[in-house]
């Protein structure tokens, strides 16, 4: 029951535009503050800083980083205009030409959240720019 629990309040969270963060605290939090189950709240704190504690957790913002570093730099813009050069004169030309930055993109940082950061932040405002819908 405490499983559903936490499914429940996580999802109905979600329906209402809560942070995606702030829901999964609260759904954590909810079978141990409603039933009892589970523990108590300063255990699941300390797990959850210990699960934290680790090297592959602690990689994702670093790859992030890199990737940001990566888009400052100008790597993003230069793999774009590379791969527009080949296919963006055809109809969606252009969002082919940022799959295909993302995927090479994707190759060399060896993490998505990088690549959604660093092509993200240089192509959404490009393809606003030239009429795409930003959803």
């Amino acid at each position: 029951m405490p499983a559903v629990l936490v499914f429940v309040v996580f999802l109905a969270l979600i329906a209402l535009s809560v942070p995606i963060g702030i829901a999964m605290v609260a759904g954590t939090v909810a079978p141990i503050a409603i039933t009892g189950y589970g523990g108590s709240l300063t255990q699941l704190v300390f797990n959850a800083f210990s699960g934290a504690n680790s090297t592959p957790i602690l990689a994702v913002p670093l790859f992030i980083l890199a990737g940001i570093i990566m888009a400052e730099g100008g790597i993003s813009k230069k793999l774009f205009s590379f791969f527009a050069y080949f296919v963006g004169r055809m109809p969606g030309g252009i969002p082919c030409a940022v799959i295909m930055t993302c995927l090479f993109y994707g190759a060399i940082s060896g993490s998505g959240p990088a690549t959604s950061a660093a092509v993200g932040a240089m192509c959404v405002p490009f393809m606003v720019q030239l009429g795409y819908d930003r959803k």
